[in-house]
């Protein structure tokens, strides 16, 4: 596969990738990249999450994708609605509608000081994200500021759930998608404390998600 150029954070903002205009790098990582992207189709501005590594071949690119689309499945109040997930030039995307917020970064940026209970209340809707995707064998594997999404009420969301899988294709064994012919919806019985415990499936392995 011809490796494509990726847009960096000294690129014009009003270059085309595809049909959307990148406006602004939200934020990136050795993982993963965010840009605010403007979406002619439906006139309205969208984040586009990609991984910093190009899939290595057709397989890859397909083994990304299945795994992208079995995350946007679920659907938690935590969890950021994917909009689309794509490919442009080989380059695979998750694009989620602007109007469900900011990213962290944005809001730390403007707010350096948030008082200590907001933070608190943050984290635990990020646990409660988090703890919900690991259940269904869905880990982030990049969480970073700008993937963590913040709203006009305060409530936060984790969007770009597997992105940077590229990293793991030529050695992570099939993973089963039995579930992929419904969404998978949150309900109190599917995060019940009685749950039995399961392995750790981000990296690193020692997180705090209170289903691992």
């Amino acid at each position: 596969m011809v490796a494509h150029a990726l847009p960096t954070a000294n690129t014009n903002p009003s270059r085309a990738f595809g049909r959307f205009e990148l406006r602004q790098l939200l934020g990136k990582s050795a993982g993963t990249m965010a840009w605010l992207a403007f979406d002619p189709t439906g006139g309205h501005e969208v984040m586009l999450t990609m991984p910093r590594v190009q899939p290595p071949d057709a397989a890859g690119l397909e083994h990304w994708l299945r795994d992208a689309r079995f995350a946007a499945r679920l659907d938690h109040p935590n969890l950021a609605p994917a909009a689309e997930v794509g490919v442009q030039d080989h380059w695979p995307f998750i694009a989620v509608d602007r109007v469900h917020g900011v990213t962290l970064k944005e809001w730390v940026a403007g707010h350096p000081k948030p008082p200590a209970d907001e933070v608190v209340g943050w984290l635990c809707d990020l646990l409660q994200g988090l703890a919900f995707a690991h259940e269904a064998g869905v880990p982030h594997l990049d969480l970073q500021l700008h993937n963590v999404l913040i709203d006009e009420r305060g409530s936060v969301r984790v969007m770009a759930l597997a992105v940077p899988a590229t990293a793991r294709v030529r050695s992570a064994p099939p993973r089963s998608h039995a579930r992929t012919s419904a969404r998978w919806r949150w309900t109190p019985a599917n995060c019940a404390p009685s749950a039995p415990p399961r392995p750790a499936t981000c990296w690193p392995a020692a997180c705090y998600c209170t289903t691992c």
